[in-house]
């Protein structure tokens, strides 16, 4: 069966495409992450050493060194660029604390921590092979007398340590998913443009580890190197072996070359993350070999269980409706279907779902209402209140109290004070009587409750910094929440903008111009729901208090451009126009800025 014949078949034709043309891109990010790092390690290497550009230059692309360096690095680059493609499918938001320590002990980030640890591992091994200090041999000493050899387990920790603090960095910044909007216009090379902010990364990043890692090496040099000689005592004897200091302290040449390693293992880490990002999101064009381009195009824009080939759609439409004019006329004269659809039809309404995403994601829909909630018992018997209480009103009621003196009585008349009503009676006796005494009872003060008391009082300060600390993050990722794929609405609301202010001159038959009243309506109700969202957060923005997120910021921008943009093209087609009269009243604040 053709294409022509089964419609059903050019969405499928489009996914696989998308599947295809994903796999080459991966390739190429492979083989960019790759020569970058070696070129990286070329850098590093001849920088710090005596020897000259051709010898350090007839060193580096010798056989040996290739057949050490390459597959580790192409391995290591496929790894982490499968794990980033995956990292897009499952975008998580964490909103409570019970959602950080899931990520904590997942196996998402027992990936994510091994693939870092992996990969810092084996860019130290070659970064220390190259200059031949033997850093990373796993013994040394006298003949007849090897141990363990110290640097080797110095720099090892190092690689754990800074594999662990960058998965956890990346894992609840999420930094590893695509920024989108940021990238999709860079047209300039990728080393030219970034490799300075690449290197400055690589320098700064590893600061906080390394001076955090020494910090521990020197306070506790005895422990930590027992620690670390436990992790390998099955290859060697746990004496280690140390020719520089007796107080295991490296010199500071050591100290140069592990944090040079480092900063280039994190340099290596950014080049992928930026070869990734510039490498998916530059020009698609998968629907252009489909038979029916727009229904495969609105069919990806539609599905939700591959994320990651739905934005790509969104993207295909944003740059193929600023860059493609003859596609846009295509869209246009696109009419002749069954049932009276458009291809404009196929376009649109992807487009407004997600218009309606971002909304609900913004105000949830409130859950159906439950069963009505049985009384909550008091534990006063039902029959005292009725035989106790006065019938006058609570006038006459708080007019004949009775004063209390002992604690019992005094802990019955507040109690029943907070619900409003009042005893004629609260003498021991009586509340002995009505089986009460149990329920107003206080326990008697006890050394225990004393020495409780003090030390919450102690430890309050503490507690309150940290649940501020841990307030201020988690409002933060609540925040970020309603906009983890906000991407995919500036591509609709871009396209949507582009498109309908281009057939204002190139749709011949009036496809789109009919729908102009629904599309306002849209951007403007969504508008309205960011712009509350926004008020809100700034509502509740102190001294150091939350910040907007500039997520939220770039999409007002996008959504008013957009609404601005189609206002001033279709201004004096409007009024004839059938709007609702507040979408009309909104939009006559657009056409001031005409003027």
């Amino acid at each position: 069966m053709s294409p022509e014949e089964d419609p059903a078949l050019t969405n499928r034709q489009y996914v696989n495409q998308a599947h295809i043309e994903l796999r080459q891109r991966s390739m190429q990010i492979l083989t960019v992450s790759a020569l970058e790092s070696l070129a990286l390690i070329f850098l590093w290497q001849f920088s710090f050493s005596k020897e000259s550009l051709l010898a350090a230059l007839h060193r580096i692309l010798s056989i040996g060194f290739i057949l050490r360096a390459i597959p580790p690095l192409v391995t290591l680059a496929g790894i982490i660029v499968a794990r980033k493609a995956f990292v897009q499918v499952q975008r998580p938001c964490y909103t409570s604390a019970w959602d950080y320590a899931h990520a904590l002990f997942s196996l998402k980030m027992l990936c994510y921590a091994g693939t870092h640890i992996l990969s810092a591992f084996v860019f130290f091994y070659i970064y220390h092979s190259l200059n031949g200090t033997g850093y990373m041999d796993l013994v040394a000493g006298p003949r007849g007398k090897t141990h363990l050899n110290a640097p080797f387990v110095y720099n090892t920790a190092f690689a754990v340590c800074l594999g662990m603090w960058s998965a956890l960095d990346r894992v609840f910044r999420q930094r590893d998913h695509l920024q989108f909007p940021v990238v999709q216009r860079s047209t300039v090379p990728l080393l030219k443009a970034r490799l300075p902010t690449i290197l400055v990364q690589g320098f700064v990043q590893p600061i906080p580890c390394f001076i955090l890692f020494n910090l521990m090496y020197t306070i506790v040099p005895q422990w930590s190197h027992r620690i670390y000689a436990s992790l390998f005592g099955i290859l060697a004897d746990t004496t280690l072996y140390h020719p520089w200091s007796v107080h295991y302290l490296f010199p500071p040449s050591v100290l140069l070359r592990t944090y040079l390693a480092m900063a280039l293992t994190v340099s290596a880490w950014e080049v992928t993350h930026t070869a990734f990002e510039v490498t998916i999101t530059k020009a698609w064009r998968v629907s252009s070999c489909l038979f029916d381009p727009f229904s495969g195009l609105a069919y990806a824009m539609s599905i939700k269980n591959i994320p990651l080939i739905q934005r790509c759609a969104f993207l295909e439409l944003d740059q193929r409706s600023r860059s493609d004019p003859n596609w846009r006329r295509a869209l246009y004269e696109d009419a002749g279907r069954p049932g009276g659809r458009t291809a404009w039809g196929f376009i649109l309404t992807p487009c407004l779902a997600a218009l309606q995403d971002q909304r609900d994601r913004i105000n949830p829909p409130a859950p159906p209402a439950g069963p009505p909630k049985p009384p909550t018992d008091t534990g006063i018997p039902t029959d005292w209140k009725a035989r106790e209480f006065l019938p006058e009103g609570k006038d006459v009621m708080r007019s004949r109290r009775i004063p209390v003196s002992s604690v019992v009585q005094r802990d019955i008349q507040e109690a029943v004070d907070g619900g409003r009503t009042y005893l004629r009676d609260t003498s021991k006796s009586q509340l002995e009587k009505r089986g009460l005494l149990p329920w107003v009872t206080r326990p008697i003060p006890t050394l225990y409750a004393w020495a409780k008391a003090k030390a919450l009082e102690w430890t309050e300060p503490w507690v309150k910094g940290m649940a501020s600390a841990i307030d201020r993050v988690m409002r933060k990722d609540q925040e970020r929440a309603p906009f983890v794929d906000v991407e995919r609405t500036i591509w609709a609301a871009q396209a949507l903008g582009t498109l309908v202010s281009a057939s204002f001159s190139e749709d011949r038959y009036g496809v789109v111009q009919q729908d102009i009243p629904q599309v306002l309506s849209s951007l403007l109700d969504c508008l309205a729901d960011v712009e509350a969202y926004a008020q809100k957060i700034q509502g509740l923005d102190g001294v150091s208090g939350p910040q907007i997120h500039p997520q939220c910021l770039c999409l007002i921008d996008v959504l008013r451009r957009t609404i601005y943009q189609i206002v001033v093209t279709f201004w004096d087609y409007l009024p004839q126009m059938k709007m609702d009269p507040k979408v009309r009243d909104v939009v006559r604040q657009y056409a001031g800025f005409s003027t």
